[in-house]
């Protein structure tokens, strides 16, 4: 059976960064080979943590969707916690 290929954008909560899906990544990339997995950090964490964070979550959606990969018109969001709410 052929393997889907997705793009997956993947969000943490608002305290914390993409680093903090650890070994999830590496299942993820293996279940789905081919797929391209992102994880963007939230302004004022992970790669981000020299910018400051907005104060409503409608500033770090507006972050999040200016810092998205251009060219891809579709992908499954995989977030946990407040990232879900971006």
């Amino acid at each position: 059976m052929a393997k889907q290929k997705i793009n997956w954008l993947l969000l943490r909560g608002l305290t914390r960064e993409k680093s903090h899906w650890g070994a999830f990544l590496p299942l993820l990339r293996k279940r789905f080979p081919g797929s391209e997995v992102f994880c963007l950090d939230h302004p004022g964490t992970g790669t981000e943590n020299g910018r400051p964070s907005p104060y409503h979550i409608a500033a770090i959606t507006d972050d999040l969707r200016a810092r998205w990969k251009k060219g891809f018109s579709k992908a499954t969001l995989g977030a946990w916690a407040l990232g879900g709410t971006s």
